[in-house]
C-alpha cells in the first residue's frame, strides 16, 4: 500500500506546483495587461531581487509594489505576450514576458521558487 502512496503524493506535489506556477504566470501576465502592481506584487516573497530602470536593488513587497506602480503609471501598457518556455527539470521556475508601452518595449523575466509549500516570485526584472 505504501509503495502506491509515494509515488500519488509525489505526482500530486509536482501537479500541486505546476498548477501554482501557471496561476502566478496568469496572475502576472493579467497584472501587466491592466498596469496593476498590487496583482502583481502580492506573488512576491517577503523581499524581491528587483531590476527595474538599470538598477539592481533588493526590497521588501512595499518597497517593489511603489517601484513598480511608478514604471507602470509612466509606461502604459499596450500588450503583453508571455514567451514559451521549458520547465521541465529545473529547480527555479522563470518566466518570460514581452511587454510593449506607450514609451518603450521591454523584457520581463520572472523568477519564483517554492517558498512554505508555495510558489512565490523571487526575481523581478524589466530590462
Amino acid at each position: 500500500m505504501v509503495k502506491y502512496l509515494i509515488p500519488f503524493l509525489w505526482s500530486s506535489i509536482i501537479l500541486g506546483m505546476s498548477f501554482q506556477e501557471k496561476h502566478i504566470e496568469d496572475a502576472i501576465l493579467l497584472g501587466l495587461k491592466n498596469n496593476n502592481s498590487k496583482a502583481i506584487v502580492k506573488h512576491f516573497g517577503t523581499t524581491v531581487s528587483f531590476f527595474i530602470n538599470g538598477e539592481d536593488k533588493i526590497l521588501n513587497k512595499f518597497q517593489a509594489e511603489k517601484v513598480l506602480s511608478d514604471f507602470l503609471q509612466n509606461n502604459k501598457v499596450r500588450t503583453v505576450e508571455m514567451a514559451p518556455h521549458s520547465k521541465k527539470g529545473q529547480a527555479n521556475k522563470y518566466s518570460l514576458y514581452t511587454v510593449k508601452t506607450n514609451k518603450d518595449n521591454y523584457q520581463v523575466v520572472v523568477k519564483f521558487m517554492e517558498i512554505k509549500g508555495e510558489a512565490t516570485v523571487v526575481e523581478f526584472k524589466v530590462d
